[in-house]
């Protein structure tokens, strides 16, 4: 992994991925894909794998066929996966299952399509967990930050154990990010009428542009996970596999 991705937010999530992902080989599905910025980097760090992207926003679809080989991008309801049941080495979604209405059975549809023994991926923010900012505030004052985000679940980290459990897999691993300074610095930047990120017109692209001060942040956020990982923050990443 090259060291200038530390100073992004984002660094856990392909760290933590790459480490799980190390003993797997064959097809990965990436559900809830967005643009397919994860699905790409994992591709550049694996490009033995055969990786596959699913989403229902056909617009984020579209930008992510742009100008990148080796991925196939796939219309795909993660209620209704288009494929075959035991079809893939591993499953990833990142943040996604606190924007579904029935999360469970979104589960047992990914258990479907994973092999035996496959490895399911996930990120999943612990906004109902009183341990960080964003779960205490919810609990004291019923003020709910992620609501106009779309985020319909607000999770403890035991409720997202006992749902994968529930749903016929097992826990492998875990690792917080996102602790006390991020939290601050979040809730300070949810209030602000303006965000971080300015984009740019580029040959018909939208392409980000970072000030040098966010990814000095991200590098402080990024060390503040290691240091703390074995404290809730704000937001697990969990690899877990299919039983059966």
């Amino acid at each position: 992994m090259k060291s200038s991705y530390f100073g992004s937010l984002h660094h856990h999530f392909l760290r933590f991925g790459l480490q799980q992902l190390a003993g797997a080989g064959g097809s990965v599905l990436d559900m809830g894909c967005g643009g397919g910025a994860f699905s790409r980097l994992l591709k550049k760090m694996r490009p033995d794998l055969l990786i596959y992207g699913g989403d229902v926003n056909r617009a984020s679809l579209s930008r992510a066929r742009q100008g990148f080989k080796g991925t196939e991008f796939v219309y795909a309801d993660i209620y209704n996966i288009p494929f075959s049941s035991n079809s893939f080495d591993a499953v990833i979604i990142l943040d996604l299952l606190e924007h579904l209405d029935s999360p469970g059975d979104a589960l047992e549809e990914v258990r479907r399509v994973l092999k035996p023994n496959g490895i399911l991926y996930l990120s999943v923010p612990l906004e109902g967990d009183r341990s960080n900012l964003v779960g205490l505030l919810y609990y004291v004052f019923n003020l709910n930050l992620k609501s106009r985000t779309g985020h319909l679940q607000l999770f403890t980290r035991q409720q997202i154990f006992y749902l994968l459990q529930g749903s016929g897999f097992s826990i492998k691993s875990y690792w917080h990010i996102f602790h006390f300074f991020y939290q601050l610095v979040y809730l300070v930047y949810w209030w602000l009428p303006w965000r971080f990120i300015v984009l740019k017109e580029s040959s018909g692209r939208q392409e980000s542009r970072y000030p040098w001060w966010l990814t000095v942040f991200s590098c402080l956020v990024n060390l503040e996970s290691y240091l703390f990982s074995w404290w809730p923050g704000q937001t697990i990443l969990i690899a877990a596999s299919r039983v059966g």
